[in-house]
């Protein structure tokens, strides 16, 4: 697991990370300083029961029929899986309103894909600088080894007004909420299974630096994460296709987001296939 080092340098200069390729520049692709912390304990969370509230994260189950190839399929994930996942959401939290925005799929192919499809058989090989690795310029599934929160409150509230121009006026009133909700496509997933950690063992002010991500047409902001030993991480063993994690990112309220990353796996074998996953960003709003 990589975490940002804890450098004077960001008392002057804020955290960037250029991901771009046009852009022509002498600027370094990131000032981001990121550091490999080992022997973190990272508990099973099977026999809990985390919640949003308390936890900042929690876990859902969810069966859709859905086979994972269906995910190559836009139609597929916009008219099924997209309003199963949506009333399953607003049922385990209670929320009024749902609002999707963005999705991302993570898949391979398989062998007998790969081999009846050359061009694509590179993608079943992990990039040259995996697991530390900065940006996503090249559109390859690569598992995120870097800790993070992927939106700031302030980010969130860009995105709402977005995709809501007309409405953000009475929407940014509403208690809201920006989740992550994030499975695998195959189980049991065992390469680079997805860590969580829970939001109250995390220091805002000391743990947390805000990080321009420079797009192409736009800019966002997320958090990197400084390593502290008080930290408490989970994961899910073995976590299947129909065991969703659902992972605040911004709150209204104030409360900040989950750092989470792929980690590795102990308990994983070369026999394992490499991971394939699906994460969608919701926007949850409340009435009451």
């Amino acid at each position: 697991m990589y975490f940002l080092k804890r450098d004077p340098l960001y008392d002057s200069e804020k955290v960037y990370e250029i991901r771009r390729k046009d852009l022509k520049t002498n600027v370094p692709i990131t000032n981001a300083d990121m550091e490999k912390v080992e022997g973190i304990p990272i508990r099973n969370m099977r026999g809990m029961s985390p919640s949003i509230a308390k936890n900042g994260f929690c876990c859902m189950n969810l069966e859709t029929g859905l086979q994972p190839e269906d995910f190559q399929k836009r139609p597929k994930i916009i008219d099924e899986y997209l309003p199963q996942l949506t009333q399953a959401v607003k049922a385990s939290l209670g929320a009024d309103r749902i609002q999707m925005y963005d999705f991302i799929v993570s898949l391979f192919p398989s062998p007998e894909q790969a081999q009846a499809q050359a061009n694509l058989s590179q993608r079943r090989k992990r990039h040259p600088d995996f697991p530390i690795r900065h940006g996503n310029i090249d559109g390859d599934a690569q598992p995120a080894s870097s800790v993070h929160i992927d939106e700031t409150q302030e980010d969130a509230k860009r995105i709402m007004q977005k995709i809501n121009p007309a409405e953000f006026s009475l929407l940014s009133k509403l208690r809201w909420q920006l989740l992550i909700a994030w499975h695998p496509l195959r189980g049991p997933g065992r390469d680079w299974p997805l860590a969580v950690c829970d939001a109250r063992s995390v220091k805002v002010d000391a743990d947390l630096q805000p990080c321009d991500l420079i797009h192409p047409k736009h800019i966002s902001e997320e958090y990197k994460v400084h390593y502290a030993p008080e930290q408490k991480w989970y994961y899910l063993r073995d976590q299947m296709p129909n065991e969703v994690f659902l992972l605040l990112q911004a709150d209204s309220e104030g409360s900040t987001g989950v750092p989470h990353c792929a980690f590795p796996n102990p308990e994983s074998a070369d026999t394992d296939s490499f991971r394939e996953s699906f994460d969608v960003r919701l926007l949850v709003f409340y009435e009451n």
